[in-house]
């Protein structure tokens, strides 16, 4: 699956909050900071078929 430049920046901004990510089934994402003060979500163009996660999320967008 390729994802848009839009969604690979929400990803981005994302593991500077959290560096793990579970993304589930639909079009939403979101994230919580370790410390639990900081909550971020946001509605992406693709649609995830299936649940999984992302343990370093910095190293997966490096790819």
């Amino acid at each position: 699956m390729q994802i848009s430049r839009a969604t690979f920046d929400i990803l981005k901004n994302f593991s500077t909050i959290n560096g793990s990510i579970l993304v589930k089934e639909g079009n939403s994402l979101a994230t919580i900071s370790t410390s639990k003060n900081i909550l971020a979500q946001a509605e992406v163009a693709e649609t995830f078929d299936n649940e999984f996660g992302i343990y370093d999320l910095g190293e997966f967008l490096r790819v």
